[in-house]
């Protein structure tokens, strides 16, 4: 079982990791909050989330997704060609996340691309994740 304080370190030392074969133009995503409003797998039809799940960018390598009780920490990149990779990631096994929560932790780590859209990012790998940004109001 991994705990706060192994969970912080983890985010910790993911964020100081040198990044090889950086690509040259990256996608800032640093600082960002976004808000899981759906996602699909290639089988499946969209399902929307039930519960307000975040994906939060602590800065342009690394970023937590918040699940019904654990955490997904992921090491990533995102170039300004589209595509998302997550390099490496760690999630802390506390106890029963439902069925959406581990497909959709899945589903982020396969992803492949990336596309910005007026309300947020879409994730694309062998599904697909829409996030919304967190404060976003349709006018």
């Amino acid at each position: 079982m991994i705990t706060i304080g192994m969970l912080l370190a983890w985010v910790s030392l993911l964020s100081c990791d040198q990044v090889e074969d950086q690509p040259s133009m990256q996608l800032s995503l640093s600082n960002d909050t976004y808000l899981v409003k759906r996602y699909s797998t290639l089988a499946e039809a969209p399902k929307s989330s039930p519960v307000s799940y975040q994906m939060d960018f602590i800065n342009d390598s690394t970023f937590i997704l918040h699940l019904d009780i654990n955490r997904l920490v992921g090491n990533y990149e995102a170039a300004q060609d589209g595509t998302f990779r997550v390099k490496s990631s760690k999630q802390t096994e506390s106890c029963c996340d439902s069925a959406f929560a581990i497909e959709l932790a899945q589903t982020v780590l396969q992803t492949q691309r990336y596309q910005l859209t007026e309300e947020g990012i879409t994730l694309q790998g062998n599904g697909e994740v829409f996030l919304t940004k967190k404060g976003h109001q349709k006018q």
